[in-house]
């Protein structure tokens, strides 16, 4: 069994953020892609920027609860637009003055850097994932589902590292 996972208190108050996202808009949750734009999924008063017009894995979700903002191009974030706390934990991903939504994902997990590498294959990539979780992912019917299986498989890795 793995070590289980160090994550702050602000990182697990962004992961709160991000699972209340997904449970309300569950429409907004694919685990093919890290993030991209659909313009069938429209704004409106319950659902706001950054969540109008964006379908995002649980890397891109995640990056949306920390910003509050849809990435500058693709899955990219510019670097100068995030919280300077961002900026200070995204500091070893930064290509060009831009950062992944996935390695901003890894950085406001604010775990430590050594065990950033294999968070990333665990938690952003499902053929990292235990069986049981991508079943439940895989064969899920509905949205809903599919957002519940991302999140119970988050849940398994904060409880045991797997």
């Amino acid at each position: 069994m793995s070590q289980r996972p160090v994550v702050s208190k602000r990182g697990l108050a962004v992961l709160d953020k991000a699972f209340a996202a997904m449970r309300r808009w569950p429409d907004t949750v694919d685990m093919s892609d890290w993030v991209y734009y659909d313009d069938k999924i429209a704004a409106t008063p319950r659902r706001p920027a950054p969540y109008c017009k964006v379908v995002a894995c649980f890397a891109g979700h995640f990056a949306l609860a920390a910003t509050g903002r849809r990435p500058t191009k693709g899955d990219w974030y510019n670097i100068a637009e995030l919280p300077k706390s961002l900026q200070k934990a995204a500091r070893v991903y930064v290509a060009g003055g831009r950062v992944s939504c996935a390695n901003l994902a890894l950085s406001a997990l604010w775990i430590p850097e050594a065990a950033r590498d294999e968070t990333w294959g665990l938690l952003f990539l499902t053929s990292g994932w235990p069986g049981k979780f991508l079943s439940r992912y895989n064969e899920a019917p509905s949205g809903r589902e599919r957002a519940g299986a991302v999140i119970a498989r988050v849940r398994h890795w904060l409880k045991t590292g797997e």
